[in-house]
């Protein structure tokens, strides 16, 4: 995930407690987020969707409105919640709302921070002094390390 996701391993990565979903609720009035855990698999994700369009299973009950709706969230989540399994070594979980934007969360939903293996001392520099304060007292700093002989990273290794 860090090449794909992390400029090269130079990013970062925030990790977030099980509470984030109730706090991006309560933090962003007249917004409400979705959780999506992942699944991976090795077919197209509409194809469940277009067997039941083909076959009437689903989206055949006589309610257009109703076949319609049913329809619309079920393409959303497939393509929201559905990835190839190749990636499943990510282990991803989304959250989701209808419009777009900057969202708040509390300091308290955030648990640790890792920085990528490449990340530069200035950026990691940077975030130590966005997170002096206590309110983010509690957050763990980490660092990725490249496995020695072998294709893997090491996470964690606690920052000093």
């Amino acid at each position: 995930m860090w090449s794909h996701y992390a400029d090269s391993h130079r990013g970062l990565c925030i990790g977030f407690t099980e509470d984030l979903l109730e706090d991006l609720n309560t933090s962003n009035e007249g917004q409400e987020f979705s959780k999506y855990e992942v699944s991976y698999d090795t077919n197209h994700p509409f194809l469940d969707i277009q067997r039941d369009i083909l076959y009437g299973h689903k989206y055949g009950t006589g309610d257009a409105f109703i076949d319609q709706c049913t329809l619309e969230d079920d393409l959303l989540e497939a393509s929201i919640s559905k990835k190839h399994q190749h990636w499943i070594y990510e282990d991803e979980v989304r959250f989701y709302t209808k419009s777009y934007g900057l969202y708040e969360f509390s300091p308290s939903s955030v648990d640790h921070i890792i920085f990528g293996m490449n990340a530069s001392l200035d950026d990691i520099e940077t975030v130590r002094n966005i997170l002096k304060t206590e309110e983010w007292s509690h957050v763990e700093l980490l660092n990725a390390h490249r496995k020695p002989c072998a294709l893997e990273l090491e996470i964690p290794v606690k920052l000093a």
